[in-house]
């Protein structure tokens, strides 16, 4: 895979895990890649999601990325970054924090309200994302 739609991919992976976040508050995130086939993103809901909410999900991906949300990029010390997966109740990414962040300092990336932990690099905003389609849900 190119390095280009890599990051298409793993962008439009943190604009779906912002839409579950907006649509089914207190889900727990893990990680979400770009792969061959497309992105992924590991999901703790607290409740089974179900094929039928998929539209939900894909309609909220396009009204981000028609507002066309900026990616932005910030370093923060360690602590810090714990304190703030803490304060959003997000222990997975505490758990990667302690087990993969061995600098002193934390990558997340913010796209409007969505926080992840993530060394990038990604589109400059949500608007230059293009076509996607969900097409699988949990097990």
């Amino acid at each position: 895979m190119s390095e280009d739609l890599e990051i298409l991919r793993h962008s439009t992976a943190h604009v779906m895990a912002a839409a579950v976040l907006d649509l089914f508050p207190g889900t727990v995130i893990g990680i979400g890649p770009a792969t061959d086939e497309g992105f992924y993103y590991d999901f703790g809901f607290k409740e089974r999601l179900l094929p039928e909410q998929l539209p939900k999900i894909e309609a909220r991906m396009r009204e981000i990325i028609k507002a066309a949300l900026p990616f932005t990029k910030e370093e923060l010390p360690r602590t810090d970054a714990v304190a703030l997966f803490e304060r959003l109740h997000q222990p997975l990414k505490v758990e990667l924090i302690a087990d993969k962040v061995i600098d002193a300092t934390a990558r997340i990336y913010r796209t409007g309200d969505f926080v992840d932990l993530c060394l990038g690099p990604h589109v400059a905003n949500a608007g230059l994302l293009g076509a996607f389609r969900n097409n699988s849900t949990p097990t």
